[in-house]
């Protein structure tokens, strides 16, 4: 491995596919690598030959993901395989020799993830995700203001949004009618809940009970074509708002508020960080005393350049270029330089977004501690019965 470049697969669907080769190209200058085999249900997709002309050497397609493993030799894999199956797929990829890079969430289930986790530790295979917004400027900076004290202590966090233009108030997200059916990993906790949690633990610390209320304020939504024409209309099977109340590991307490229904009025996301020196609100630093700055900009002068090139290396800001690089660092050099967002990191992201899910239905908090462990999962029987995850 010293001295070949780093062997890579991708499987996906086309737009997962294009994700990850942007990246993967923003990476190219950053490490040493080559982009060996594609798969893809899209394969045929004339869109994916054109992307393929960027590379050298443009990589094999594959229709399955099991054809790719079985007929290439590769070292690493950025997998974004439906979300049903992805744990499964990490399973396979593991034992079959690969570091594998998975798109958040890890896992349909807390059980799911857990599967991987151990499977990668066992195969003594790196295991990691991507989207977890820890390589963002904002989050760094973020990050950066509360674990030095800027703000004193932090005491309460406020991360809210209700609406979304393009998705509500009964809109089809993304025009996939499973977006809004939880068996296939829709709804708001898996799409969302689960990143901005592996984002707020990232900063604030752990997260260790939740409670909450889910709901479907639109029962029905609707598909629209080109011209606006409502072309389907289907009932959802999961929530679309989710309403949080949560404890951070130093005490802290705070809310989260997510929704793709509300007609008439949408509210962008807002994010307050209070402590007890100051807040955070979205891009700005409030000091007690003193006037608002930029937070970035002040993060920037304080933490020096020297921090700024290991964190954004040749000025690479592209959040999955800087996943892609650490990733495939950590596999030619172990721990040296920044380490991706690990994949017990990710189980936890998916444990924390899933006591969401189970203190909803039991109507009460649940600690974080009692879903990673398995202890309850009592929201995920169905999807475990139904995917077969043991």
């Amino acid at each position: 491995m010293a001295s070949d470049s780093v062997r890579v697969g991708v499987a996906g669907n086309a737009r997962e596919v294009f994700e990850i080769l942007s990246g993967f190209r923003n990476t190219a200058p950053l490490t040493d690598s080559v982009l060996v085999a594609v798969a893809s249900p899209d394969r045929r997709d004339p869109r994916l030959k054109e992307a393929f002309r960027d590379f050298a050497s443009p990589p094999r397609v594959y229709l399955r993901l099991e054809e790719l493993l079985a007929n290439e030799t590769i070292d690493a894999l950025c997998l974004a395989t439906p979300l049903p199956l992805r744990h499964a797929h990490a399973v396979s990829a593991v034992y079959g020799g690969c570091h594998v890079l998975v798109k958040t969430p890890l896992a349909l289930t807390v059980r799911g993830a857990l599967r991987a986790v151990e499977a990668a530790a066992e195969s003594e295979r790196i295991l990691a995700v991507y989207r977890s917004r820890r390589f963002e400027r904002h989050s760094q900076a973020a990050r950066w203001a509360i674990s030095n004290g800027i703000i004193g202590k932090l005491k309460y966090v406020d991360d809210t949004s209700f609406g979304r233009e393009g998705v509500s108030p009964n809109l089809c997200f993304a025009g996939d009618p499973k977006r809004h059916d939880r068996i296939h990993g829709g709804g708001i906790l898996l799409t969302e809940a689960v990143e901005d949690f592996a984002f707020l633990r990232y900063v604030c610390g752990d997260v260790v009970e939740a409670a909450a209320q889910e709901a479907a304020l639109e029962p029905e939504r609707i598909v629209r074509d080109a011209d606006g024409r409502v072309v389907q209309r289907f009932a959802v099977h999961a929530e679309d708002t989710l309403a949080v109340q949560f404890r951070l590991a130093n005490g802290a307490c705070g809310r989260y508020l997510r929704s793709w229904a509300g007609r008439g009025l949408a509210v962008s996301r807002r994010l307050r960080l209070w402590g007890t020196e100051g807040a955070l609100e979205n891009e700005l630093l409030r000091p007690e005393e003193g006037d608002p700055c930029a937070l970035e900009e002040e993060w920037k002068e304080r933490a020096g350049p020297g921090e700024i090139e290991r964190l954004f290396p040749r000025g690479t800001t592209d959040p999955l270029a800087l996943e892609l690089f650490a990733f495939l660092n950590a596999i030619r050099s172990g721990a040296s330089g920044v380490s991706p967002h690990g994949g017990r990191e990710g189980l936890r992201d998916l444990a924390t977004a899933w006591a969401i899910g189970e203190a909803a239905r039991a109507a009460r908090f649940v600690s974080v501690a009692e879903v990673e462990n398995l202890d309850f999962e009592n929201a995920q029987k169905e999807l475990n019965a139904r995917w077969k995850i043991t």
